[in-house]
């Protein structure tokens, strides 16, 4: 049965040795995926922020104590879950799109093997 969700095959590169530049393409990419692992770390905190935290008439932050836990219930109950998770959501789709533009500008500038790789990487994705 055929995969048609791909958007190429992927493919092998017999005795590949990639350049710097692919190295370095390498990097980035890598890098990019650690930024976004660390925006989802954050951005997973933020309703527990929101619901816990309260600000004060001059604009400090106030955690709030076991007092308010029938009002923090309700916080739960009416927060944006949908809004949370659209957010959510949006790094991976976001993350995918920017390793695709690297992908896609590295191969620009690569020339033989280097090409196919980064080509079978755009695929990939």
């Amino acid at each position: 049965m055929p995969v048609s969700s791909f958007k190429g095959d992927f493919c092998n590169i017999d005795s590949f040795e990639p350049s710097a530049q692919t190295l370095d393409g390498i990097k980035e990419m890598n890098r990019i995926i650690d930024t976004a692992n660390v925006l989802e770390a954050v951005l997973s905190g933020v309703p527990l922020f929101q619901l816990f935290a309260s600000r004060s008439a001059n604009g400090s932050v106030i955690i709030e104590g076991s007092a308010s836990v029938v009002s923090t219930g309700i916080n739960i109950s009416i927060y944006d879950w949908k809004g949370f998770a659209d957010a959510f959501k949006s790094v991976g789709i976001i993350r995918r799109r920017r390793l695709q533009d690297h992908a896609d500008m590295t191969a620009l500038n690569a020339t033989g093997k280097d090409y196919e790789f980064w080509r079978c990487v755009s695929n990939a994705l």
